[in-house]
């Protein structure tokens, strides 16, 4: 369920097993799922920040294969972003949802 693959991603510490639990939620896409892949995507605070860029731009791509609503909304508030990486990640998405 998203909580379980939530809680798990809040714990795991290795990369690759992170990127394998953003994928699954991807896949769940329950609301809750997409909640938790927005919150995966967006920026930490401003003067600290433990996501790295790899995980977030992971995040972003595991939003687009939702292809849901919200993530299409949340994908196109990550066009501002301040991380180059996220922008184009989102920017990438956004496109190819235009040419569809």
């Amino acid at each position: 369920s998203a909580i379980t693959l939530s809680r798990a991603l809040d714990t795991e510490g290795d990369p690759q097993v992170q990127f394998a639990i953003l994928a699954a939620l991807a896949k769940v896409g329950t609301p809750e799922a997409i909640g938790r892949l927005i919150k995966a995507a967006e920026p930490d605070g401003i003067f600290f920040s433990k996501k790295s860029v790899v995980f977030r731009v992971a995040a972003v791509r595991a939003l687009a294969q939702t292809r849901s609503p919200a993530a299409l909304v949340a994908l196109q508030a990550l066009l501002d972003d301040r991380t180059p990486e996220v922008r184009e990640a989102a920017a990438a998405f956004v496109r190819r949802k235009g040419d569809s």
